[in-house]
């Protein structure tokens, strides 16, 4: 999206072509992605959805994207995250938005209760504060002991869909979680970083070999845990 911006710029304000023309020469012009050949399925279906994902805001969302391009004079990775997000909660029917179909609270429950096991935060959840950081409600933030396993545990609750993909910039938007040791919400490209390092989508497809995972088996094992829960509440 970054990238795009400044073909926005070129195209689109200097040389006044159409705006599908604009985006359909960005995205043609950075077709070109590099895939880890050792896991290549996985990357191929990785920049899939991305691609997938930018082509339909821009489609969709015309308005918001030349927006967001001219409104400031830099367009940088927090502000694409943020744009992208914003488009795909405008989803509507008719007059109406749409709502999610999530989970009834006794599995959020359960999950609360798994990630009390493994020490995830330095405070015992309850399901009711899953609930309330999905919404974006929660008044008292979420303290992770370790951030990458806080972040892990909610990247994997997202890939389940009990969590909206947004969480990321809503956590800090809200400041629904912070570190125990600094008491600081983090970045949210470190959210996304951390995310990408620790790939939730990877394990939960294949949580049975060791390849993918890191010499850490804390991964693995809540992997395990919660994809077992969902399927005894199934």
């Amino acid at each position: 999206m970054v990238k795009i911006r400044k073909f926005f710029i070129d195209l689109y304000v200097r040389q006044g072509v159409t705006y599908r023309t604009f985006y359909s020469r960005a995205l043609k012009s950075l077709s070109a992605v590099e895939i880890n050949s050792k896991i290549v399925t996985q990357s191929v279906n990785k920049v899939v959805e991305a691609y997938s994902r930018v082509y339909d805001v821009l489609k969709e969302h015309r308005e918001q994207v030349i927006e967001a391009f001219t409104r400031k004079s830099s367009f940088d990775t927090g502000a694409a995250i943020i744009l992208l997000e914003r488009c795909e909660l405008r989803r509507f029917r008719g007059d109406k938005a749409i709502t999610p179909d999530y989970p009834d609270i006794e599995e959020y429950d359960c999950i609360a209760t798994c990630a009390n096991a493994f020490d995830v935060f330095s405070q015992p959840i309850a399901g009711q504060d899953l609930i309330d950081f999905r919404d974006g409600t929660l008044t008292k933030p979420l303290s992770a002991r370790n951030m990458a396993r806080a972040v892990f545990l909610l990247s994997v609750l997202e890939k389940l869909r009990y969590l909206p993909r947004n969480w990321k910039s809503s956590a800090v938007a809200n400041q629904m979680l912070v570190s125990a040791k600094s008491g600081k919400t983090p970045a949210l490209n470190y959210l996304y970083t951390s995310a990408d390092r620790n790939n939730a989508e990877q394990y939960l497809a294949d949580n049975t070999s060791s390849k993918f995972f890191s010499r850490e088996s804390f991964y693995e094992k809540i992997a395990r845990a919660i994809q077992s829960i969902v399927l005894r509440r199934k």
